[in-house]
């Protein structure tokens, strides 16, 4: 559903689902390419039986945050998924899966309860974009969100 609403001066601005005012400044800005690192151990939470079926790779960290892979094939298509973790406790936090179609890829909006090295680096409400590319994640920091802050 897109909305419509009018602005002071008469203008009216369409909004999208998602909140962002179409025509609006978009611009990512990337901010770390992530490497595969063999020599990290693979998150225990995310050791189960469902995670040793798929290709796994776990990529260097960024600002606390945990980033890994899994990837397998899926009736002739090959499935990518990438997952966010913040901490040893707890699974996933944030995730997406594509396909060769599709880019995997998820969004982190940084808030006051995340880990101190992410909240030193960038402030509440920032908005960050994980790509999954080959064998490397994209890291693009985005316009902040204001429900966050």
């Amino acid at each position: 559903m897109i909305a419509l609403g009018c602005l002071a001066g008469g203008s009216i601005a369409v909004v999208s689902p998602l909140g962002h005012t179409i025509g609006e400044s978009r611009e990512e800005r990337e901010v770390a390419t992530l490497q595969a690192d063999s020599d990290l151990a693979w998150p225990t939470q995310l050791s189960s039986g469902f995670a040793q079926s798929f290709g796994r790779v776990r990529y260097q960290d960024f600002a606390g945050v945990t980033v890994v892979s899994l990837r397998t094939d899926v009736g002739g298509s090959s499935i990518a998924c990438i997952y966010l973790l913040l901490d040893e406790t707890q699974g996933a936090y944030a995730g997406g899966c594509g396909s060769s179609a599709v880019t995997a890829e998820t969004v982190l909006v940084v808030t006051d309860s995340m880990p101190g090295a992410l909240q030193r680096e960038h402030p509440s409400g920032t908005v960050l974009k994980f790509r999954l590319e080959e064998n490397r994640v994209v890291v693009s920091i985005g316009p902040r969100s204001e429900s966050a802050r």
